[in-house]
């Protein structure tokens, strides 16, 4: 699910679609044709742009991206896509550019990477940053800083964090391959606070939320965390 001002649009990744609403006090409102299908599968994530006018979906099945332009009326257009840098895009966030910055699952060392890409406003993806290694396992979730200097893999098969930094021209340098580390962890979600000063991520293999207090140089010091029932997912911090 992703939001911009009124409007809510949301991925159903079985049925390979978006869907789109307007929000009025809480309430929503299905936005007539605004449905649009895409022809791959395994969609992971669904996020509008800073500027709400663009929509990116990640496909982790056909390593592709899709983007959709969204009309002034809230109708998205026709998905166009593109193929990932690297094999099975997942989570993404943007820069303060405006640049995206996408994560790519692939499994094993040294396959697992993110890549980042400029996003015009017509819709256009260009690659900046081809598929640098988090040198960790299957990197899947990812969260951006406010300030758009760091962004955070959540690497579910190497039970870890790792940190990038992200250069004036959208460009990614990875500063830290394990800002944190906890056995078993397998690390789901992740969620910067308002201020990118915390960093809360969900441990599936272990049923915790961890939190981290966010270093100036994007390290990551621990603190305590709390329990949470088995299966929970998703995660939003303020």
């Amino acid at each position: 699910v992703t939001a911009s001002h009124d409007l809510v649009y949301v991925v159903n990744a079985a049925s390979s679609n978006i869907a789109g609403f307007r929000s009025d006090d809480g309430t929503l409102s299905a936005i007539a044709g605004s449905t649009r299908t895409f022809t791959g599968a395994g969609a992971a994530q669904i996020q509008f742009s800073p500027s709400g006018d663009v929509l990116v979906v990640t496909e982790k099945s056909t390593s592709s991206l899709d983007v959709f332009v969204v009309g002034k009326d809230g109708v998205a257009g026709a998905a166009t896509r593109y193929g990932s840098s690297g094999t099975t895009p997942f989570g993404f966030g943007f820069g303060h550019r405006g640049d995206l910055v996408v994560s790519e699952a692939a499994g094993a060392v040294p396959l697992s990477a993110a890549s980042s890409y400029e996003l015009s406003k017509d819709g256009a993806l260009t690659a900046i940053s081809r598929s640098v290694p988090t040198t960790q396992a299957a990197a899947c979730w990812v969260a951006v800083t406010k300030d758009g200097r760091y962004a955070f893999t959540a690497n579910a098969g190497g039970d870890s964090i790792s940190t990038f930094s992200i250069g004036e021209d959208g460009s990614l340098t990875l500063v830290f391959a394990q800002a944190a580390h906890s056995a078993a962890a397998h690390t789901t979600d992740l969620a910067l606070t308002e201020n990118s000063r915390y960093l809360y991520a969900n441990d599936g293999g272990t049923h915790m939320i961890s939190a981290f207090r966010v270093g100036a140089d994007g390290s990551l010091a621990r603190l305590p965390g709390i329990a949470i029932p088995p299966g929970a997912s998703g995660l939003a911090a303020r």
